[in-house]
């Protein structure tokens, strides 16, 4: 599985909207259970969000629920929910190498944001 910050923001920005952040593996359009579910993973290894997932021996996790997202989540929510930063940001990754770590997505995220304002 590829890992897909198109996802990730979608993710992020569903918890947060949840009045008790309780949102399921299921409940993504377009993507099956699955990958949305080890995405929940990724972002629960990242520190980003609580999880509650269901894992199956050799095959990862298979379905979840976000229980919360943790500082660094809305933190990074924060700095890419507007929509010139996210497309900004995607425009530069796929400019310059095509694929970014995430420490560099946020780092161009936040260097992005920071021009909206003016502080670049």
């Amino acid at each position: 599985m590829k890992r897909d910050f198109e996802l990730v923001r979608l993710i992020l920005l569903r918890a947060e909207a949840a009045p008790d952040f309780s949102v399921t593996s299921s409940a993504f359009e377009g993507y099956d259970e699955p990958t949305v579910a080890r995405h929940f993973a990724l972002l629960e290894e990242a520190g980003f969000i609580d999880a509650n997932l269901a894992r199956y021996e050799g095959r990862g996790a298979l379905q979840g629920t976000v229980e919360r997202l943790t500082w660094a989540g809305h933190e990074f929510l924060d700095t890419t929910r507007n929509e010139t930063v996210w497309n900004r940001t995607k425009e530069l990754v796929k400019e310059k190498s095509g694929s970014a770590s995430f420490e560099v997505f946020k780092a161009l995220a936040t260097q992005v944001s920071l021009g909206l304002f003016g502080l670049k």
